[in-house]
């Protein structure tokens, strides 16, 4: 999207890109500069010209404002939670509890929908908060999941083979549907109805129901509902619809008694 932006902008004509990489960040820089954008510049004056490393650059921020800045603006970026930004992110969690809520929201509804999709990776953002005892920011999510209107979500996915290795996972295609949408305890009844009480709710305190497990091989298909703040749009792609009914034909037969779950 930024590179059509970019070719609409300046329509090819070079420009100047520049970066605010510190002296240690070599690697990142290196990786920018395989980006491709049609007549991008790109410059690394922290690196190149004042060699400032992010110490330097933490202390020339706290000599103009008599503040010290927090490494990135997003209270929920998920690359803020490594080895080395972990400690700044809980102690801003600590100081602003609503930042860390947010991000607590952020990755609830992520989960619902993919049980893989941590915030950080290999971390769930709910982890870091209770193993810290971030009570607060806890407590403030759990009023902001109060607040809300909740909906049944019925998630499939294709997931296909690599072009170039037909045993290799490829690419994923994810369809969304919003089937209720209501109050908690209505939402809830309506999902342990369609899945016919066959629901778990996991430690992060996320309901949903497997109703086709992920089949083995490729292409392999999956198809789950889960309960989760309202507001997920729909996605689906133009195609998605064919090939689930050929591929859901082929590999998996409807289960005896299970319910088909209408658009």
């Amino acid at each position: 999207m930024l590179d059509r932006w970019l070719a609409d902008e300046f329509g090819g004509r070079p420009f100047r890109h520049v970066l605010g990489f510190a002296a240690e960040e070599l690697s990142r820089a290196a990786r920018d500069e395989g980006f491709t954008a049609i007549g991008r510049l790109p410059e690394y004056p922290l690196i190149d010209d004042w060699h400032w490393d992010r110490h330097q650059c933490d202390q020339y921020l706290f000599d103009q404002f008599g503040e010290r800045w927090s490494r990135s603006a997003c209270g929920y970026c998920p690359f803020s939670a490594g080895r080395r930004g972990r400690a700044d992110l809980i102690e801003r969690w600590r100081a602003e509890p609503a930042i860390g809520a947010q991000a607590l929201a952020l990755e609830y509804t992520a989960l619902a929908l993919n049980a893989r999709s941590k915030l950080y990776g290999t971390v769930a953002a709910q982890d870091l908060a209770r193993n810290h005892g971030l009570i607060e920011v806890l407590a403030e999510f759990e009023q902001h999941l109060r607040r809300q209107r909740w909906s049944v979500y019925e998630v499939r996915r294709i997931i296909h083979p690599r072009r170039d290795d037909p045993t290799a996972k490829g690419a994923a295609w994810r369809s969304v549907r919003t089937k209720f949408t209501g109050h908690h305890d209505d939402a809830r009844f309506v999902l342990n109805t369609l899945a016919y009480g066959r629901t778990t709710t996991d430690r992060h305190g996320i309901t949903r129901a497997e109703i086709i497990p992920r089949t083995g091989g490729y292409p392999a298909i999956e198809m789950s509902l889960a309960l989760a703040p309202a507001g997920v749009q729909p996605k689906e792609r133009p195609a998605f619809g064919a090939w689930w009914d050929r591929l859901h034909h082929q590999i998996t037969p409807t289960p005896p008694g299970m319910i088909t779950l209408a658009a």
